[in-house]
């Protein structure tokens, strides 16, 4: 190749040379090339050891994802994250999701697709889930997708880093935070709260308390830092065991109890406690106290008041604005057969009989949706398909902005006194045709007997020439003795010139005079007289009508049409009266309770409802008592119960009941005691008499506008004279016997009447002669009335003592401890306010509403003490219940409870198997005290 035959040998060493510089040169070229590529090859290891180290040391791994061939590379601190190593592990991406937490798999997929739609970097966090160890991991997860120009997706690069740690940090932190904030929370309402007291204390001992908790208490703060919480906000020794078990839990929920402050005075209160952290590792509890005394008493009467709706005797259905029914009482099941949950959004047209026209209906609809009351009857059916009556008074509810609202119906079954009604109109035709075919059988016997009927006499100028044997059986006389007798000495003397007139007139019609028979007695007679041949001559014959009894009858049926007339009128009154009577109460019941609802009245306004609730539920249930007291004393079943009793505790009784009513009309009450305190023992009925007085009081009080209402007694001979005197309207004297008739006020007109059901005289009457006394008054129009009534009397001396009866009945009460007991009422009312009243000394409370449930549970339960037993159910009365329960337990305790209250249910009861009965509505002081009696040494 250097061999050229044409250079000199100069030249081809100088080629040479050259050749040899240039390989030399070459060769230090690649010397160098090959040094600086083992350089760059081990700074390159150098830095991808520094890259894993760093990986490592950040927990964060990388991967590369050929798109084209699928194949996934990992780092090795990849592997280490996801707890594999290569050789056990095909990088793959569907094997990578098989790696991921159920639960985050549809993410991360959703992430990396969308990723690949958008050509959008992404950041996202999920959880892995190691197979081997079951480890869960959270871990950062960041991609990035390579495309070619056409928008293909080449290859997808990313890191993944362990972010376990972090998150279990970051829960930490966020629940340490919380319960910073709880602490917090708990210090700042601590000290922001008005309407509970709060105190923080270590074991019982005060460690802090707000202005609520001192004024509600009565104490101060120092009293209170770093003493007993139960020394100083006294709690009966009764309640200690709840709050100990209150300490005991962490957090206690809401719980009620009484406590006694620092005035002495016993405060219903509902505490809520739970447990803070303090400083110093001490552990503190927190206690909200709130004052229920409002709470409670208007629950206590929410409960009344719905007592008094449910067990009224007239049926009451309320409707929304558009006539669907939303509560009817249980009144409306018993009369329609009808439950509730059947009509319940149905409109009260389900009733309907079809007796009635539509335009009847359109005129109510038109008059209530006009804001006016309705009054009118409804022939409706029942569910059984028997036709019924009501007479019926509708009335708008409104709310606080006086739009209606709702509808109230009161309804009153006067099917028997629509059947009366009808009966009596019968009665009326069929007298009527009586009477028509007794005239006509007169007439037709005067036709065939004008000379033989009644007493028949024929005279001469008076003389009589001959009569019958009837004249002398109306007579007296004899026949012989009536013969030639002048016939005016059969006639009373003040009616003689009237038929000697009529004899000179040849009077021929009948007509009445007074006759006289022989022994002098005088009796109404009616003459007809005529003018007949005689033996030859004219002669006037005349028949004598002995009409006594007929006029008995006529002055009877008088009677009694008047009665009816009036029975009529006072019926009319007292539906109307009795109507209003509840209708006005019920409106206040159920319009203020309405507005008990209202988030925006202020206390004294709801101070003011419950007042209003109050005393419209004291009227309704003074009505309600009234009625039941009439129905008892027309029916025989009022009973008298004669004891010893204190006369002047009596009196003042009734002047501290009566004494707020007589000062809200601006009234002075006052009342003298005729005897000296301890010898004023008598034995009466102390119920009647406290009746007796108070019905007197509130009539005066009624009817006295303005001056003063005095009542007292003074000591008589053999009995004590009581009186009520006021300065009022008065009573017209034509009405002052009237006045004690039954459903009667001083004015029937209802020109001056007040509210009332006028019974409340003719109960004070009925009562007094019970006990053997009378009562009347004196009274004159403008200036004033004075009741008198007696009472016989045995007044002596003695003085008692009841402290220690009353310290028993304490101790007894305090005895009385866990009971298991079953309450057996179908009404939820009822039910509710048993379970309160028991609940202080009760164990266990069973519940049954009806006869056939509470067998079954006492079948279940034969250690159950006291059975509190509903007498009305639907399926099965308490007294059959009573009876099958006493076929397998003879021993349990079983008190009857009814709202019936007539004399002859104690004893129904007792036969039935009962231990003792209680009558609706049923009082905690007289509850208590019967449970009392059979559990006090329990």
């Amino acid at each position: 190749m250097i061999n050229d035959q044409d250079k000199t040998k100069e030249e081809l060493n100088l080629e040479l040379k050259q050749l040899q510089q240039e390989h030399n040169s070459l060769k230090a070229k690649y010397t160098k090339d090959i040094t600086d590529r083992k350089r760059n090859e081990k700074e390159l290891l150098e830095k991808e050891a520094r890259l894993q180290e760093a990986q490592r040391i950040g927990q964060m791994g990388h991967w590369d994802l050929d798109l084209i061939t699928n194949q996934l590379l990992w780092s090795d601190e990849t592997y280490r994250i996801f707890g594999l190593k290569p050789q056990e592990f095909k990088a793959t991406y569907e094997v990578f999701l098989d790696r991921i937490h159920p639960d985050d798999r549809e993410k991360v997929n959703n992430a990396y697709i969308n990723s690949l739609k958008t050509k959008k970097p992404y950041r996202i966090e999920h959880r892995l889930l190691l197979l081997k160890t079951g480890e869960l991991k959270y871990v950062a997860e960041q991609c990035k997708t390579e495309f070619d120009k056409h928008g293909k997706p080449l290859r997808s690069i990313g890191t993944v880093q362990d972010i376990t740690k972090h998150k279990k940090a970051e829960e930490e932190l966020r629940l340490a935070k919380e319960k910073a904030e709880e602490n917090e929370a708990k210090y700042k309402l601590l000290s922001t709260l008005s309407f509970e007291g709060i105190i923080i204390h270590d074991k019982g001992v005060v460690i802090d308390v707000n202005q609520t908790f001192l004024d509600m208490t009565g104490t101060s703060y120092k009293e209170l830092i770093g003493k007993n919480i139960l020394e100083n906000f006294t709690i009966p020794e009764k309640f200690h065991p709840i709050i100990y078990n209150s300490m005991a839990k962490k957090n206690s929920s809401p719980f009620e109890i009484e406590a006694i402050i620092k005035d002495g005075s016993i405060v219903p209160v509902e505490i809520e406690a739970k447990e803070i952290e303090g400083t110093n590792d001490r552990t503190t509890r927190a206690v909200a106290i709130r004052d229920i005394t409002r709470r409670k008493k208007a629950e206590k009467q929410i409960i009344k008041l719905s007592s008094a709706v449910e067990q009224s005797a007239n049926t009451i259905i309320i409707t929304d604005i558009n006539g669907n029914i939303e509560y009817t009482n249980r009144k409306f099941t018993e009369l329609t057969g009808y439950t509730s949950e059947e009509v319940l959004g149905q409109n009260p047209r389900i009733l309907s009989s079809g007796r009635q026209t539509k335009e009847y209906y359109n005129e109510m609809w038109q008059t209530i949706i006009a804001g006016k009351n309705w009054t009118g009857e409804f022939n409706n059916k029942k569910k059984n398909g028997d036709y019924f009556w009501e007479y019926v008074t509708v009335s708008p509810i409104r709310n606080e902005e006086g739009g209606i609202t709702n509808f109230l119906a009161i309804k009153e079954d006067i099917t028997a006194l629509k059947e009366n009604q009808q009966q009596l109109k019968r009665q009326n035709k069929e007298l009527l045709k009586a009477k028509e075919k007794a005239e006509e059988s007169e007439t037709r016997f005067k036709v065939l007997h004008n000379a033989s009927f009644g007493g028949i006499a024929i005279h001469k100028k008076g003389i009589i020439l001959d009569c019958n044997l009837g004249l002398s059986e109306i007579s007296g006389y004899t026949v012989e003795e009536l013969i030639n007798m002048d016939g005016l000495l059969l006639i009373a003397e003040k009616s003689r010139d009237r038929v000697m007139g009529n004899i000179l007139a040849g009077y021929e019609a009948s007509y009445e005079v007074v006759g006289i028979r022989k022994n002098g007695e005088k009796y109404p007679v009616r003459l007809e007289a005529r003018v007949i041949p005689y033996k030859g001559e004219n002669v006037r014959v005349v028949e004598f009508r002995d009409i006594t009894e007929q006029k008995k009858t006529e002055y009877e049926f008088i009677k009694a049409k008047e009665k009816a007339e009036e029975s009529d009128m006072l019926k009319s009154a007292f539906l109307a009266n009795m109507s209003h009577e509840i209708r006005t109460p019920m409106n206040g019941i159920l319009g203020f309770s309405e507005l008990l609802k209202e988030t925006n009245i202020t206390d004294n306004d709801r101070q003011d409802y419950f007042k209003i609730i109050k005393k419209s539920s004291a009227r309704m249930l003074n009505i309600i008592n009234e009625i039941m007291d009439i129905s008892k004393i027309e029916s025989g079943l009022m009973e008298v119960n004669i004891r010893e009793i204190s006369l002047n505790e009596q009196i003042e009784q009734v002047y501290y009941l009566l004494k707020a009513d007589a000062e809200d009309k601006g009234l002075n009450l006052s009342f003298k005691n005729g005897l000296p305190a301890n010898e004023t023992f008598i034995k009466t009925d102390s119920q009647k008499l406290y009746s007796i007085l108070s019905n007197l009081v509130k009539n005066a009080i009624k009817y006295t506008d303005k001056g003063s209402v005095e009542f007292g007694y003074n000591t008589k001979a053999n009995h004590l004279e009581f009186y009520v005197k006021d300065t009022g309207i008065g009573i017209p004297a034509d009405r002052q016997e009237a006045i004690f008739e039954r459903f009667i006020q001083s004015d029937i007109a209802d020109i001056e009447a007040r509210q009332g059901a006028g019974l409340g005289l003719s109960i004070a009457k009925a009562f007094v002669e019970m006990l053997g006394g009378k009562i009347w008054v004196v009274s004159e129009i403008g200036k004033g009335t004075i009741f008198y009534f007696t009472l016989p009397s045995s007044v002596k001396k003695e003085v008692k003592s009841v402290i220690n009866d009353v310290s028993s009945e304490i101790k007894a009460y305090n005895q009385v401890k866990n009971l298991k007991i079953l309450i057996v009422e179908d009404d939820a009312v009822s039910e509710m306010l048993l379970s309160i009243y028991v609940k202080e000394f009760c164990n266990e409370v069973l519940k049954a509403r009806s006869g056939s449930e509470a067998i079954e549970i006492c079948r279940n339960n034969p250690d159950i003490d006291l059975i509190l037993m509903d007498i009305q159910m639907s399926d099965l009365n308490g007294y059959e219940a009573t009876r099958q329960i006493r076929q397998f337990n003879e021993d349990v305790i079983i008190i009857a409870q009814t709202a019936f209250g007539l004399s002859g249910d104690r004893k129904k009861a007792i036969v039935s198997g009962c231990n003792d009965y209680i009558s609706k509505p049923i009082r905690k002081v007289k509850l208590i005290p019967l449970i009392q009696k059979y559990f006090k040494n329990n």
